[in-house]
């Protein structure tokens, strides 16, 4: 998608920057921040999966999208998301 990334290790957030909106999403948290504003999750919350030496951040997909401004779309018969631009 081509946002820029960055981690805080002390806090265990990701924040994400595109086209100058910013999604701050906390490992454990139950709501995001999308351009300094908190919002309610309506999936499971980030979380780190242990990897040999190192650990991997998995983020809420589709919350981290729309926050980004991307239109989401998901079909629960085919189990399919569509992210549009």
């Amino acid at each position: 998608m081509g946002a820029e990334l960055v981690w805080d290790a002390k806090t265990s957030t990701a924040t994400i920057m595109l086209g100058g909106r910013t999604v701050d999403v906390t490992v454990g948290a139950k709501t995001i921040r999308v351009d300094g504003k908190t919002v309610p999750l309506k999936a499971d919350p980030a979380y780190l999966q242990p990897f040999v030496g190192e650990s991997k951040t998995y983020l809420p997909l589709a919350a981290l999208s729309e926050g980004l401004g991307f239109q989401v779309e998901y079909r629960h018969e085919k189990r399919i998301a569509f992210i549009n631009g």
